[in-house]
């Protein structure tokens, strides 16, 4: 596994596309500071998951994008793909070329993917994790990453030697699962307090069952008689009702009979009224006078205001004030005669302006002209003074670089003998020695590798055997958290009175916890021994001190006598056989010890066991007196039944715990068992381990001494090739030096000629010439503007006067224009006024005839009205004789009204009453009012009080065990056919007709009193009950199948629990083994690294807390040679950077991994020490791929590829260079 490629695309300085074809081996990437070299680096660490600004040299993410230049705008994203060759299967996914792509936009938005998916940051972790690259990045040593290393304390040492054994993923897998058990406690806690809670409502639930109970059968009586009664007063008010409404029909007759007669009368009278309406003759004869009267009084007033408006009419008209027209005229045409006067002169002033402006234009010109001719003199007289000058500089330039090639020439003639003499010194320094050879072991390897594999074998065992002690141990913790939570369950159960009772009399134990019962039977058992289940078992001796130890304690505590040691348990008996199929006595399914026999017999006497609640009831009918128990917990006895156990199952419970205490103990021998196995396995491991550690040191003894040998050879070659390039680069640098030499006494040469050429005076008669000349033209331009000045302000005067009269001119005109206007305005309302008041005078005249015609007129009115009065009186005596006779006819009708008021009134009040009992009927027994009469009419007999209770138990016993009895037919028949659901009808309907023949003789007549007083007395009952919860018996259920089903998640997640203990050891164990492993292995490599680097020196590794492996961290000693100090921040610089370096490299051969990024690592070393260096990236390149940032020649030539990096505006590009690979 390699790194094969990195592109980079708009990352940092990488502008366009760039892509970096990377082989296994040493690539190094060269090139000037400040070109882009980090940047590859920064990208490979941002490629893999790096999420800190200051990591990537940065103030923020975005600041990885490229941010433009001044030739090149900047971009929106930065994005990288780094391709990992996956040949061998180390990255965990089945493809064998691997790509991760991560874009970064400046919006801030990111996207990760892995071959072209998109995917999360934590996949991409993930599969890094096991390559040793991880949070601490200890695979990328970039510039600054030696300083934190040197700084660091223990704990973050001992990171980076986690990082690089790979036990990251199991810490975050451990993180996981302590997340989870903090949530786990929560819930346990919450689902503790809620059993305990619920278990503390059962037994009040059970309580409100019994008296719902009860409630149940009182209220069906009291219903029966209620509803009796309703229907018996209902149909009572029925017949009332109907009486009423005969009684209605006859005053209905009468009421229209009269009715007839007073409207006839009223027909009369109108008769009489209108003729004397149409006979009115006196009061329209008033009417008219009045009104003739008031015309006449209103057309005089009217006359007298015409004639005064008339009057005012007639007044003339006030005449303008100010001048006349003819005057206004005048004075117009002589403003006029002004303002023509004034156009001439302002034209002569336009005309001299305009002659003026010509001259200065022409002046302007001159002045232009001339001044363009001057300027171009002086630049040619500027132009050769420049010229002159560069002659003589170039000159002088051209006699120092003679002087300059001369004395380059002659070092490198002197470099060029030191290095002739450097390189022949090499030569015969490396014609001394011999190569000597050294024998490799053989041997010792394969001794190695046959240790390696035996211990690889015992490692594989101790595995196996430390899987089965997990196991083991999480079966013990789950039984043992199991066993807590039921005596939890039977604590809990116990009251204050029971602890009591029981401390002082010191029972056996309760009587459910000293039986045994089949597993079918528990929960039917458990029914039938109800309360007697919790009774403690004690001698008949120690019931007085039980009873004493009651005082002041709460609670019910109840016994059962016993005696005896024996406590093993036999079968109780058989008892009577039912003879049906699968029912049996209920102690044929116990086993107790002796002494319990007789109680249980007495106990569970009559009682037997039922597969079905139909066998159930085929025995009640057989054996009236039996009580049966289900499978389910119901029990049926003739009239009374449950369902559910009414609290805690203790004789289930009991059994678990038993089960429990067995899987314990199972659970504790397999433990014992598996720490054997894993304690000889560490034995055995710890011995091969031993045996292949010696083997190595073996090994690398050997390995040692053939490096030795071959470091001093490579040196000796080093030596030889660096005296033989600077050999040549000294010849190549006389070449050159000579070759300088000769240029420039060329160039000395041809600037003396073009000097001695280049030779005259500057003539300047010309150029003074032009001055005078331009000097003259501005004194006349000057002259001409003044004159344009002064005829530009005479212009402007004379426009402005022109301008005053004319507008004066106007103004007058406009005035003329208005007086005319009002003159005319004038002479129109005279006019108009004139013909106003001829109308006038007109609308008077005719006013005063139509006045003495009125007058006329109502005199004669005023003797019709006097003629008209004697008729009116006749007429008003005979309609008195009809009003008379009318109200007799009222008098008679009214009563008649009332009468039938009163009996509508009486029958609404019995509809009112009818329609509340209808309305109470409906809303208290839902019962219509046709219903309520056909079912308990007065005709209907009335059962007897004890067949409504059986009736009322029956219907509670069906209801209750109906749900459950479905749901178990569900479970168990599910899929069967229809005909076995016929059956149970057919056999539910031969009950029923059964259970009618036997009540035949319980119904009697109705009697009312005897119903009032049952339902008087069922009330009576009914309010003794007190409050009377109707959902008691349905909570009852489902609070007992809620308290169930939470002690199966309370027993779930406890075991859940257990699980994850076991996770975080079996975690904690594999990181403490490989942390172990890995700090034996890297403290081994990091003394002999120290040893080479600093030779003569000792260094090692050293944990803070042994005994602690989970948590110890890590110290570097270091002391070179010649030193007395182990601090590293005692060291110099260099040494501290040799220090970190050997420490990073231990790791790195201890735990190598795919690939190394190294940043300018070796700045700091000097010769000697990067030789040093050299080697052991020689060593490292056989198992990892290293890619080095560097400036060092030395480490270029062990490259196996060379890239370049150069910057060119602001933008890195990229060039490479494959080279032959240096043979050591």
């Amino acid at each position: 596994m390699y790194v094969k490629s990195l592109t980079l695309r708009g990352f940092k300085s990488f502008a366009s596309a760039t892509t970096l074809q990377f082989t296994p081996g040493i690539i190094c990437v060269v090139g000037p500071n400040g070109s882009g070299k980090s940047n590859i680096v920064d990208a490979l660490a941002w490629v893999m998951g790096e999420q800190g600004a200051k990591n990537l040299r940065g103030g923020s993410m975005a600041d990885v994008i490229f941010a433009g230049t001044s030739s090149r705008a900047s971009l929106g994203r930065a994005e990288v793909a780094l391709t990992i060759d996956n040949t061998n299967g180390e990255l965990p996914i089945d493809y064998s070329e691997v790509t991760i792509s991560r874009t970064l936009f400046r919006q801030g938005g990111s996207e990760y993917a892995i071959n072209g998916t998109a995917c999360r940051l934590l996949d991409i972790q993930e599969l890094l994790s096991d390559t040793g690259m991880g949070r601490s990045m200890h695979v990328i040593i970039g510039q600054g990453k030696l300083d934190q290393v040197l700084s660091a304390d223990p704990s973050q040492r001992r990171a980076l030697i986690e990082e690089a054994a790979g036990v990251l993923k199991h810490q975050r897998r451990k993180e996981r699962a302590l997340r989870k058990l903090e949530g786990l406690e929560d819930k346990l806690s919450r689902l503790s307090d809620l059993t305990q809670e619920i278990q503390k409502q059962l037994g009040p639930l059970a309580r409100q069952a019994k008296t719902a109970r009860r409630a149940a059968v009182l209220q069906a009586q009291a219903r029966d008689a209620g509803c009796r009664i309703l229907a018996d007063d209902l149909q009572q008010l029925r017949s009332q009702l109907a009486r009423y409404q005969k009684s209605e029909q006859t005053l209905t007759l009468q009421r229209e009979e009269l009715a007839g007669n007073l409207a006839k009368q009223r027909e009369k009278l109108e008769q009489l009224n209108a003729d004397a309406q149409q006979s009115d003759l006196a009061g329209r004869a008033a009417n008219l006078w009045q009104q003739l009267t008031t015309l006449t009084e209103r057309l005089r007033a009217l006359g007298a205001l015409a004639e005064e408006r008339a009057a005012s009419l007639s007044k003339p008209e006030p005449v303008p004030s100010g001048p006349s027209v003819a005057e206004r005229q005048k004075h117009l045409a002589r403003l006029q005669s002004e303002l023509a006067a004034k156009d001439e002169e302002a034209l002569a002033r336009r005309k001299q302006g305009d002659a003026a402006q010509a001259v200065r234009e022409e002046t302007t010109r001159k002045v232009g002209e001339l001044t363009r001719i001057t300027q171009e003199l002086r630049q040619e007289a500027q132009q050769k003074t420049q010229k002159s000058a560069r002659l003589e500089r170039e000159l002088e330039t051209a006699k120092a670089r003679f002087e300059a090639a001369e004395s380059r020439l002659k070092r490198a003639e002197n470099a060029a003998e030191a290095a002739r003499e450097k390189l022949s010194a090499a030569r015969a320094e490396q014609a001394a020695h011999r190569e000597e050879t050294v024998v490799e072991g053989a041997d010792a390897a394969s001794r190695y590798r046959e240790l390696a594999q035996a211990e690889e074998a015992v490692r594989s065992q101790l595995e196996k055997a430390r899987d089965q002690l997990r196991e083991s141990e999480a079966k013990a913790v789950a039984a043992a958290e199991s066993e807590t939570s039921l005596r939890q369950v039977l604590t809990a159960s116990s009251s204050q009175a029971q602890n009591a009772f029981a401390q002082a009399a010191k029972p056996q134990g309760e009587l459910a916890s000293l039986i045994n019962v089949t597993d079918r039977w528990e929960k039917a058992i458990a029914a039938l021994l109800g309360t007697s289940g919790a009774a403690l078992v004690v001698e008949a001796s120690q019931v007085d001190a039980g009873l004493g130890a009651l005082k002041d304690s709460t609670g019910i505590v109840s016994w059962v006598l016993g005696g005896g040691e024996s406590q093993e348990r036999i079968p109780v008996g058989q008892g009577q056989s039912a003879e049906i199929t699968g029912v049996i006595p209920a102690m044929a399914a116990v086993e107790a010890p002796r002494a319990l026999h007789p109680a249980l017999k007495v106990i569970l006497a009559d009682s037997y066991l039922a597969p079905d609640l139909a066998a159930a009831r085929a025995l009640v009918v057989k054996l009236p007196q039996a009580r049966v128990g289900i499978a389910d917990g119901t029990v049926i006895s003739k009239y009374l039944g449950s369902t559910g156990s009414g609290g805690v199952n203790r004789i289930q419970v009991e059994r678990q715990l038993r089960l429990a205490r067995q899987a314990a103990a199972d659970a504790r021998e397999q433990t014992e068992e598996a720490r054997a196995k894993v304690q000889a396995s560490t034995q055995e491991l710890s011995q091969a381990a031993a045996a292949s550690a010696q083997a190595l040191k073996t090994l690398r003894a050997a390995d040692a001494q053939a490096a030795a040998q071959a470091q001093k050879r490579a040196l000796r070659e080093a030596a030889v090739r660096g005296a033989e390039s600077e050999a040549q680069r000294s010849a190549s640098e006389v070449d050159q030096a000579q070759a300088d030499v000769d240029t420039c006494a060329h160039q000395v040469a041809v600037a003396e000629k073009a000097c001695s050429d280049f030779a005259g005076s500057e003539d300047l008669a010309p150029l003074q010439a032009a001055e005078q000349a331009l000097e003259q033209a501005r004194a006349a331009d000057l002259t001409a503007r003044e004159k344009e000045a002064e005829s530009h302000l005479a212009l402007v005067a004379a426009t402005q006067i022109t301008t005053n009269l004319r507008e004066r001119f106007q103004g007058e005109v406009k005035s003329l224009e208005r007086f005319q206007l009002r003159l005319a305005a004038t002479k129109q309302r005279e006019i108009k006024h004139a013909q106003d008041a001829q109308r006038m005078l007109q609308v008077a005249s005719w006013c005063e005839i139509f006045a003495r015609q009125g007058a006329q007129v109502a005199q004669v009115a005023k003797t019709w009205r006097e003629s008209a009065d004697a008729a009116r009186e006749a007429s008003s005596q005979a309609a008195q004789q009809l009003r008379r006779e009318i109200d007799r006819l009222n008098g008679e009708l009214s009563e008649l009204n009332d009468l039938s008021r009163r009996d509508e009134v009486a029958a609404a009040e019995y509809r009112v009453r009818a329609e509340q009992l209808t309305q109470q009927a409906q809303e208290r027994y839902a019962l219509s009012e046709e219903e309520l009469i056909a079912s308990f009419g007065p005709q209907q007999l009335v059962p007897d009080p004890d067949l409504l209770a059986r009736k009322a138990a029956n219907a509670q016993e069906t209801a209750a065990t109906a749900p459950e009895v479905e749901e178990a037919e569900q479970g168990d028949n599910e899929g069967e056919e229809a005909p076995n659901t016929d059956t149970e009808q057919g056999e539910t309907e031969q009950d029923r007709e059964s259970c009618s023949e036997q009540d035949e003789g319980l119904w009697r007549p109705y009697d009312r009193a005897e119903q009032s007083a049952l339902l008087e007395k069922a009330n009576r009952a009914i309010a003794r009950l007190g409050k009377v919860n109707p959902l008691a018996l349905e909570e009852h259920s489902a609070l007992e199948k809620r308290f169930e089903f939470l002690m199966g998640q309370l027993k779930d997640l406890r075991t859940s629990k257990a699980d994850l203990l076991v996770v975080v050891r079996e975690v904690d164990n594999r990181v403490k083994e490989a942390f172990e492993q890995a700090f034996t292995d890297i403290s081994r490599e990091f003394t002999e690294v120290f040893a080479r680097l600093f030779p003569g020196g000792t260094g090692s590794l050293k944990l803070t807390d042994s005994s602690d492996m989970l948590t110890t961290g890590v110290e570097v000693n270091a002391r070179p040679a010649g030193k007395n100090v182990q601090r590293l921040s005692l060291l110099s610089g260099g040494e501290r950077s040799l220090a970190a370096l050997a420490f990073l490299i231990a790791i790195f051969k201890a735990r190598p991994s795919p690939f190394y990024i190294l940043d300018e690592v070796e700045a700091a070393l000097d010769d000697l020490n990067l030789s040093r260096m050299l080697e052991l990236f020689k060593q490292l390149r056989e198992v990892s791929q290293m890619i080095i940032i560097t400036h060092q020649k030395r480490t270029m030539e062990v490259a196996d590829v060379l890239y370049g990096v150069t910057m060119r505006d602001g933008v890195s590009r990229v060039i490479s260079q494959r080279v032959a690979p240096v043979d050591s």
